[in-house]
């Protein structure tokens, strides 16, 4: 198993929401995991927004 923490950074995806840059980046790494028979995990991590801002995530 391979864990891959971010995947931002390891393939050098400028654009995460830019779907083709994401999918180019997930079929090498599948084509990777398959070939070598392993699995890959991979982390993604979301920005949090300010304070204040529509986007804030609460608990509830």
């Amino acid at each position: 198993m391979v864990i891959i923490d971010t995947l931002q950074k390891m393939l050098d995806i400028q654009d995460m929401n830019d779907y083709s840059q994401t999918v180019k980046g997930i079929s090498l790494l599948k084509d990777i995991a398959d070939t070598l028979g392993i699995a890959v995990v991979v982390i993604h991590h979301t920005r949090r927004a300010r304070t204040g801002t529509a986007t804030t995530w609460k608990a509830h």
